[in-house]
């Protein structure tokens, strides 16, 4: 994968706004990661995106940067729900988003799978807005929900708001219908489990203003069932994605991996100061946080206080990784001689 020498470096890059911005490749993005590989630097690309398999997102990495990219290389942000499996990969789970998701969770072992609209295809009463349409993706109907693992953009907020929060308060007809005894009849506690992929709020684009993300789903769900319930309850909400420490250490072992070892360093190479910058710092050592200007960051803006602020990732790599690899390399030679 990788051709120097072991480095005691790592490096972890977000993918937009770092690498890519819409279709576009950004300056420095491809000698970046190329000069990387060359001198034996282990890398992953950590995005809050998904939606699909890493094996698909490294194969449009490897053709857009023209290196070679494995799949263990792609942290997603639905990557780390892996670790849910054991827990829920026999049980029915809902999951979210607008591509391919049912595809990935059952790539992961998920074997239960339903969606908003398979849900109202089989429950047209919940939603009268629309009439119900016939929906492949479940095969379980008279198992009761058990978790709803938000894994990309939902993209029918109405009808996904009403569903999720009938699930989450328990009053969704399977559960209802059970036989079970209510654990709130009055439907103001949350009984199901709820997982996000994702909390950012935002996103950059071809478009030059920043676009609503799976947070803002989160956000308004959120608020809503605050609403819903009268206030006397707030959402339970399990994060994965940046900048959560769970995603990091993912992330982490992945790297060290590669390395065949712990790494003293790891720079985390993000332009979004919520998420890369935050992730990092929460993380702590051996993470440090560099923000590029080059997406959502902007010069002036606050940096969420960043280790380092530099103009794209070429600067990144130049200034900062390849100097701390080489001072590594060379007290390590000089160590292993003594």
């Amino acid at each position: 994968m990788l051709r120097g020498a072991p480095s005691r470096v790592g490096v972890c890059f977000d993918i937009d706004g770092v690498l890519v911005r819409g279709k576009e490749v950004l300056a420095g993005a491809r000698e970046a990661v190329q000069k990387l590989r060359s001198v034996g630097v282990p890398y992953v690309f950590l995005t809050n995106g998904g939606g699909h398999l890493e094996s698909v997102r490294a194969r449009r990495l490897s053709d857009r940067l023209e290196v070679p990219v494995d799949p263990a290389q792609v942290v997603l942000a639905h990557s780390p729900m892996q670790q849910l499996v054991p827990e829920f990969g026999k049980k029915r789970v809902m999951i979210l988003g607008c591509r391919e998701e049912v595809d990935v969770a059952k790539a992961y072992g998920f074997e239960r799978v339903t969606t908003p609209q398979a849900f109202h295809a089989l429950h047209p009463e919940l939603y009268s807005f629309r009439a119900a349409s016939p929906h492949p993706h479940d095969d379980h109907h008279e198992d009761p929900i058990e978790a709803l693992v938000v894994m990309h953009d939902p993209a029918d907020w109405h009808i996904e708001v009403q569903v999720c929060l009938d699930i989450l308060l328990g009053r969704d007809p399977v559960r209802m219908s059970s036989g079970e005894p209510e654990v709130d009849p009055t439907h103001r506690t949350q009984v199901v489990p709820l997982y996000n992929s994702n909390d950012d709020f935002i996103y950059a684009s071809s478009y030059p203003h920043p676009r609503l993300a799976q947070g803002a789903f989160i956000e308004t769900l959120s608020a809503l069932f605050r609403k819903t319930t009268g206030g006397t309850s707030e959402l339970k909400v399990n994060r994965f994605g940046k900048p959560h420490v769970v995603t990091f250490d993912f992330a982490r072992k992945i790297l060290e991996k590669q390395h065949d070892g712990p790494l003293e360093r790891i720079f985390m190479i993000g332009d979004n100061p919520d998420a890369d910058v935050a992730g990092a710092n929460n993380a702590g050592d051996p993470f440090r946080s560099v923000l590029l200007e080059t997406g959502v960051f902007k010069q002036g803006q606050d940096t969420n206080n960043a280790d380092f602020v530099v103009p794209g990732v070429w600067d990144a790599i130049e200034q900062l990784v390849l100097p701390l690899h080489e001072e590594l390399s060379k007290a390590g030679s000089s160590s292993s001689t003594k």
